[in-house]
Parts: C-alpha cells; structure tokens; sequence
C-alpha cells in the first residue's frame, strides 16, 4: 500500500499536502455524535422506564 502512495506523490522537499477543513464537515460530525449519543442513551433507559421497578431490580 505505501508503495502505491509512494508511486502517485510527487518527489521533491517543498511538497505539502494542505488538508481542507469546511465547517459543515465539522457540524455534521458533531450533530451525527449528539444524535447517536442520544439514542445509544434514550433507547435502554426508555425500555427501563417500561418495566415494573420489581422486576427491573430481580434482574440485577
């Protein structure tokens, strides 16, 4: 794999790569892990919240 890379880089000391960052890419990632952060938080605690507090308690 390094070899390809190698292979499609130009040679030479004064070559960067200069990486693009765009707000709505940094946006989007937050709102997409505030969403499954939720859900992953909401979903367990809401089927808990259906159960009948002795029976959520005997299974421990």
């Amino acid at each position: 794999m390094n070899e390809l890379v190698a292979a499609g880089a130009p040679s030479g000391e004064n070559w960067r790569m200069n990486p693009i960052f765009e707000p709505h890419i940094f946006a989007f990632t937050w709102v997409l892990s505030v969403v499954l952060s939720m859900a992953a938080g909401f979903y367990p605690a809401w089927r808990a919240a259906e159960l009948d507090p002795v029976v959520a308690l005997r299974k421990e």
